[in-house]
């Protein structure tokens, strides 16, 4: 449910409280990683919107659902995500209730910034071979790579769109998370 963490679990796509002539329907269980198991619940949605769900869903491939961002300032480079407020009504209702139920912001920063500073060697790289816009293509060849393999809208995509536009990281920004512990 959020493309970070390890299948742990099975979850109950229709809680089995609610549903139990569902509880052992294939189509009901949906594998999942133990933190989006314990954030969902016995969730599955309300007015505001709903989860996605893994078998029936169409995720559209365009617009990009999650958005990155990469602040460069005081020192550091802060990495954010939310939801792409302009998504179609509809998607952009079950988007964010998807996204927020299971805090997938918290879940992405850690990740992000982990596989960033694991970056800065060849960001370093990059940047003497061709400053920042090598910085900035190689960041798109990668986020469309990830794209092929992983599905248009998986989180580390978003992550290398957001260093694509970021003239500052791209710039020597980057250089800010090679002292980072992570």
């Amino acid at each position: 449910m959020c493309g970070v963490g390890y299948v742990r679990a099975l979850d109950h796509y229709l809680p089995k409280e609610k549903y139990p002539e569902f509880s052992v329907l294939a189509l009901n269980l949906v594998p999942t990683c133990t933190r989006c198991n314990e954030n969902k619940l016995s969730l599955v949605g309300g007015a505001g919107g709903r989860f996605f769900h893994a078998y029936y869903e169409e995720v559209p491939e365009t617009p990009s659902i999650l958005l990155a961002d990469i602040e460069v300032a005081y020192g550091s480079a802060i990495v954010s995500f939310k939801v792409n407020d302009e998504l179609p009504e509809v998607i952009y209702k079950n988007a964010a209730y998807h996204f927020e139920r299971l805090r997938l912001s918290e879940t992405y920063v850690g990740p992000a910034v982990q596989e960033l500073v694991e970056r800065v060697p060849f960001f370093e790289s990059w940047y003497e071979g061709g400053g920042s816009e090598k910085v900035a293509r190689k960041a798109h060849r990668q986020a469309e790579h990830l794209r092929n393999e992983f599905g248009p809208q998986f989180w580390k995509a978003a992550l290398y769109d957001a260093v694509e536009k970021n003239h500052d990281f791209c710039d020597g920004g980057f250089s800010l998370l090679a002292s980072r512990n992570c």
